[in-house]
């Protein structure tokens, strides 16, 4: 089958993230849109600034920096300052989208770089999410009550609410994009079925999870387990919209090495060092990886068609 254009997977990406911004609208109200819009405009601004200092004509698909910027949102809390999402956005697309190979050779998945940067210059704002969904302030949200999340204590301890209908619907005390176990599990199944999602790298890394932390929690409510292992640390979530993108993924037997790799090592980080939202900072860390793989590939196939012509050469003398 030939693989989807860069613009129609573009588009379905686009189009399951609108669901998921329905959906954190109706949770937390208008101030997620706004924070989206912001997101948008910053990230594509910064993308036209970029293409003009590097003599680069614009294109259709450098629209998908808006979409990289609403990722940016959608991986930090519903209570996050505006000043830390601009800064972060323009982060993502000059240093994670522009320096580490612009749109034509991408390295670093430019939402998990827009994180880290958020991450590390306020991990205080970055770590404490709404203790209920209820709709918050427009702009200033820094009064809203708030709690350390659901991850940590699942980090440390394997408790995961076990109100089944509670997944379905969304839990508070989450990222913004982590919104149903439901919903992501609809997008992953529409993206791999349209193609615009790497089955080779979404598959494994999700079994890895969800078996590994059933073991690590002595299989003791295997549901409740694998509810957990995908609706922390923002793991499903990072592994539809960062690992599977297939500008990053590693095709075939190399996407599959991958998401076993990232599988394993969340588990390590996330269970025995408790390191929270492992799965988006490995999403940077683990970038060389799969650019190995997919250089790797790229190789063999450009070798392929040159030893074709050598054995139909060889035949006809």
């Amino acid at each position: 089958m030939r693989p989807k254009s860069l613009n129609i997977r573009s588009t379905d990406r686009a189009l399951t993230l609108l669901a998921v911004l329905v959906v954190s609208v109706y949770a937390y109200g208008l101030r997620i849109l706004l924070l989206s819009g912001i997101a948008a405009v910053t990230a594509m601004t910064a993308e036209l600034v970029c293409l003009y200092l590097r003599g680069i004509p614009f294109r259709l698909h450098h629209l998908d920096a808006a979409l990289a910027g609403v990722l940016t949102v959608m991986l930090m809390p519903p209570t996050v300052s505006v000043s830390l999402v601009i800064m972060s956005v323009i982060f993502a697309i000059i240093i994670g989208r522009q320096i580490f190979g612009g749109r034509e050779n991408p390295v670093i998945p430019p939402a998990a770089a827009g994180y880290c940067f958020a991450l590390l210059n306020s991990h205080a704002e970055m770590t404490m999410f709404p203790a209920e969904q209820t709709v918050l302030p427009l702009w200033n949200a820094s009064g809203a009550a708030v709690s350390e999340g659901l991850s940590p204590l699942w980090n440390r301890t394997g408790d995961f609410p076990s109100d089944s209908f509670r997944w379905l619907t969304g839990l508070p005390a989450q990222p913004i994009g982590t919104v149903s176990l439901l919903l992501l599990g609809v997008i992953a199944l529409v993206l791999l079925l349209r193609r615009s999602a790497s089955v080779w790298v979404l598959l494994p890394m999700t079994v890895i999870l969800i078996l590994g932390n059933i073991a690590f929690n002595s299989f003791h409510n295997p549901a409740a387990s694998a509810a957990g292992s995908c609706l922390t640390n923002q793991a499903l979530f990072a592994a539809i919209y960062l690992y599977s993108d297939l500008d990053y993924a590693p095709p075939h037997l190399g996407g599959i090495a991958y998401g076993m790799i990232a599988g394993m090592l969340i588990l390590v980080l996330t269970r025995i060092f408790y390191v929270t939202d492992a799965p988006v900072l490995l999403a940077v860390l683990l970038s060389p990886v799969a650019l190995a793989c997919r250089h790797v590939l790229r190789q063999k196939e450009s070798a392929a068609p040159s030893e074709k012509g050598g054995d139909g050469a060889l035949a006809s003398s």
